[in-house]
């Protein structure tokens, strides 16, 4: 065997290594998932909200109201129902995409905005109503219950500023100097 003829058979033997290490890798590419296999896109209805209400239920700005914690996912989110229209309260995300409230007031006030801050077990909770007080709130996570409750009450920081006090400019007085 000459030396030439070695090398062609060495290029033969790693041509045929490489096609049948890449050939499964390619076969998945080339033929669709069975029929059974196929995944299809799941879309799912949303609250509906009375069209009275003054703000959108999520304003313009970016806001954080959605946060993961414990396995799950939560929201701040409008109440939909006629007894509390208007209320922010904390929605758990259920397996079967809907979203459950927790009964857990954030701010009472129609028409209010939050942006949430999660930090472990505790979360706090920034809330606004145009021409209105900030409030600040805190909650603790109960893994025995699965859900939000308020620690304490929350903390109201105005946003009235005092009046301010135009100076006008000093112009020097005649004969100084």
């Amino acid at each position: 065997m000459t030396i030439a003829q070695s090398a062609k058979g060495d290029s033969h033997r790693w041509a045929a290594l490489v096609v049948a290490l890449l050939l499964p890798l390619a076969g998945g590419l080339a033929f669709p998932p069975a029929a059974g296999a196929a995944t299809t896109m799941t879309s799912y209805v949303g609250f509906a909200y009375d069209s009275s209400s003054n703000t959108p239920p999520s304003a313009d700005k970016p806001q954080s109201k959605l946060w993961f914690h414990a396995a799950h996912w939560w929201a701040l989110m409008l109440t939909p129902d006629a007894a509390n229209v208007g209320d922010v309260h904390i929605f758990q995300l259920q397996p079967d995409h809907t979203w459950r409230d927790t009964g857990v007031a954030v701010d009472s006030r129609a028409n209010a905005t939050g942006d949430a801050l999660p930090d472990g077990d505790k979360l706090y909770v920034v809330s606004r109503q145009s021409g209105s007080d900030i409030r600040v709130a805190r909650f603790g996570y109960d893994d025995a219950k699965g859900t939000y409750a308020a620690t304490g009450s929350p903390t109201t920081i105005t946003q009235r500023r005092a009046p301010s006090r135009r100076r006008s400019p000093r112009t020097p007085s005649a004969g100084c100097g």
